[in-house]
């Protein structure tokens, strides 16, 4: 699966699918957001406890849907093939952040609208579980 990184500090590996190391200093950690391009294989990445694939179910009303969730624990990580659509968001949550709907819709309505005074005209998007 190939992803279009549009996270604000680039990637030192883009061939990993996105992957890039977390640094929170004294930030709290924050999710990553990048559009998957083609399909491929879902890891998550080091320095993250999850990956999520946010699905576009209705476009029309902006809604999304976890689509598919890999985690890591430990050592441990879990990985899952994927086929890409039109739309589909990757999504990698750094250790120590918080996953959920709520959490991660005002950082879905930045990613959607980078640079922009406001966010999304009309409708925020919604993300259901």
């Amino acid at each position: 699966m190939s992803v279009s990184n549009t996270n604000r500090e680039p990637s030192s590996n883009a061939a990993q699918v996105g992957r890039s190391k977390t640094d929170c200093g004294d930030n709290p950690p924050q999710p990553r957001f990048s559009h998957v391009q083609s399909a491929g294989k879902l890891e998550v990445p080091d320095g993250c406890d999850a990956s999520v694939i946010l699905k576009l179910v209705d476009k029309n009303a902006g809604v999304y849907a976890f689509w598919l969730v890999v985690g890591r624990y430990g050592t441990g990580a879990m990985t899952a093939p994927y086929e890409a659509a039109p739309g589909d968001i990757r999504v990698d949550i750094p250790t120590g952040a918080t996953m959920s709907s709520t959490t991660l819709r005002p950082h879905l309505v930045q990613f959607l609208t980078p640079g922009a005074a406001t966010p999304l005209e009309g409708k925020p998007p919604l993300i259901i579980p």
